[in-house]
């Protein structure tokens, strides 16, 4: 009996560690003016999907505030309540905007939310040329201990409000600008690269040891 006891444990013990080895994704979703809310969900889905074949437990949220960040950040703080989720090891996956959010959403709950590591992809985080810089601001000492890690597309277009390289939605420079531990340029546009199986991977190949 004593035997079986230990073992029982033992495998409680082993499945425990695996399991929090898997940690909350929260995916943050970007600021979109066309498309339905089920149309942009689905885009996340190849990420979403890559992510739960290795483990994780994944969850989407698309603020429907995105400035002021700090409004938007509060937004995100109240659905991870919801989730029962507050209490684990997160890693933050935003597209866009939702970047900018998952960056200040860090700062501002450092002290009770446990951020082990966030990936932006496509974030304008220099914001573009004619915008005020306050909109897309972030405290990066506040942050600066939490490993970032940033991914921009350079299939360009011209549109009025993009000056340089760009993914057709953000330009390259403003997105790289952030202070991050490890950057890479695909030849993807904005909406492509949510949607890459080659950019999960590589998100994959980051977060894998955080």
């Amino acid at each position: 009996m004593k035997k079986i006891i230990f073992f029982t444990i033992f495998i409680l013990a082993l499945f425990g560690r695996e399991i929090a080895a898997g940690e909350v994704i929260v995916i943050v979703g970007g600021w979109s003016r066309t498309g339905t809310v089920e149309e942009i969900d689905r885009q996340l889905d190849p990420m979403k999907e890559a992510l739960e074949k290795i483990g994780h437990r994944v969850v989407v949220v698309r603020p429907t505030t995105y400035i002021p960040l700090s409004m938007a950040s509060e937004e995100i703080y109240d659905e991870l309540k919801k989730e029962n989720i507050l209490g684990k090891d997160i890693i933050f996956i935003g597209w866009c905007w939702g970047g900018l959010i998952s960056r200040r959403f860090a700062e501002q709950y450092q002290d009770i939310v446990n951020v082990k590591a966030i990936v932006q992809i496509a974030s304008p985080n220099k914001g573009y040329w004619f915008s005020p810089e306050f909109l897309f601001k972030t405290d990066a000492k506040k942050s600066k201990e939490i490993p970032l890690f940033v991914v921009a597309g350079n299939k360009s277009a011209k549109k009025w409000y993009l000056r340089s390289e760009n993914d057709g939605t953000v330009d390259v420079a403003s997105v790289l600008s952030a202070p991050s531990k490890e950057q890479v340029v695909f030849p993807l546009s904005h909406l492509e690269l949510i949607a890459s199986q080659e950019v999960a991977e590589k998100v994959i190949t980051w977060i894998k040891n955080y």
